[in-house]
C-alpha cells in the first residue's frame, strides 16, 4: 500500500495531466485522453483498497496530536490553568499552571515542495511542446510559403484572386468568436485559426497534425 505522501504526489501529477491536457493541443495529440484519467482511478483505487484491507485486518493508524481529536490536554483550550494552593504560611494563594508541552506537528513540506516541483516541470514541459507545435512557432518564410499555398487554392476553388491570412491576434477566430475561420467573400478575404493553419502546413509537409 502506498502512503499518504506518495498519493499526494500522485494525486497532484494525475491532475496536472488532466489540466495539461485540457489545456495544450500538442499534448491532447500526443497523450491519449485515457492516461491521466487512469492515473487519477489508480490512485483513488488503491486508497479504496487499501482502506477495506486496513479495515478487515484491524489496522489502526496513528493520529498526529494535531490531527487527532480534542484530549485531555485541550481542556484549557491552550491557555493553562489557574489552581488555588496552600502555602506555607497556611494563606490560600493563586498559582497559573502553562498548558502542557505538546509535540510539534509532522508536516509533510518535502513532500508537497516535490509534488510542486513535479507539478510545474509537467506544466513546462508541456507548455514548450505546445508553444513548438503552434502556428507562431514556425518562420516567417514557412508561414508566408503556407498562405500563399492557401491563398492559391482558395483561389482556385472561387476562380477569383483570395487573400487567406492566419489570424495570429485571433480578431475573427479563436477566442473572440470560437471560430475556425471567416470569409468575407465579397472582399475576397478570408481569415484562419492559427492552429487550422499549423494543421495544414503539418499535413503539406506530411507530418502528423498536433491538432
Amino acid at each position: 500500500m502506498l502512503d499518504r505522501r506518495t498519493r499526494v504526489a500522485l494525486r497532484t501529477l494525475g491532475a496536472v495531466l488532466v489540466v495539461a491536457w485540457f489545456v495544450f493541443e500538442a499534448v491532447r495529440a500526443r497523450l491519449p485522453f485515457w492516461v491521466p484519467f487512469a492515473v487519477l482511478l489508480a490512485v483513488e483505487v488503491e486508497f479504496a483498497a487499501g482502506g477495506l484491507l486496513e479495515a478487515r485486518r484491524g489496522v489502526v493508524r496513528e493520529r498526529s496530536p494535531a490531527r487527532g481529536a480534542p484530549g485531555e490536554a485541550d481542556a484549557d483550550l491552550g491557555w493553562g490553568d489557574v489552581v488555588e494552593e496552600i502555602d506555607e504560611h497556611g494563606d490560600p494563594v493563586v498559582r497559573w499552571v502553562p498548558p502542557p508541552q505538546r509535540p510539534p506537528a509532522r508536516r509533510g513540506g518535502v513532500a508537497y515542495v516535490l509534488a510542486g516541483l513535479v507539478a510545474a516541470g509537467l506544466l513546462g514541459v508541456a507548455y514548450l511542446v505546445d508553444r513548438e507545435a503552434s502556428w507562431s512557432s514556425l518562420s516567417a518564410a514557412e508561414r508566408t510559403a503556407t498562405e500563399t499555398r492557401l491563398e492559391r487554392e482558395a483561389g482556385r476553388i472561387a476562380d477569383k484572386p483570395v487573400r487567406v491570412r492566419c489570424d495570429d491576434g485571433y480578431s475573427y477566430t479563436g477566442i473572440g468568436s470560437d471560430a475556425l475561420g471567416v470569409a468575407f467573400p465579397d472582399r475576397g478575404l478570408a481569415f484562419l485559426q492559427p492552429s487550422v493553419c499549423r494543421t495544414i502546413h503539418d499535413a503539406l509537409h506530411g507530418k502528423r497534425p498536433t491538432s
